[in-house]
């Protein structure tokens, strides 16, 4: 990791109650040049059933909603340099 990095990360951040390890995110964050997370979730579901986004999104400096290979392609489109 170093000042170039983009770090990607796919997940729907579902901890199921277990420590969610936010200073090690925090770390990365500071290692990297931006931290990106994509999700299947919705945002209203980010809340739900032992969901820890709200939380990892403070250290991240996009969080996408991804569902499906369409809008997986769409995003990295819009993510691509012109």
């Amino acid at each position: 990791f170093n000042a170039k990095t983009t770090l990607l990360i796919l997940g729907d951040a579902r901890n199921n109650g277990h420590n969610p390890n936010l200073s090690a995110l925090a770390e990365l964050k500071h290692r990297c040049r931006r931290v990106i997370w994509l999700t299947p979730e919705q945002r209203g579901a980010w809340r739900l059933a032992g969901c820890d986004l709200p939380r990892y999104a403070a250290h991240c400096d996009l969080v996408a909603t991804v569902r499906t290979p369409a809008e997986l392609e769409r995003f990295v489109g819009r993510m691509a340099p012109h």
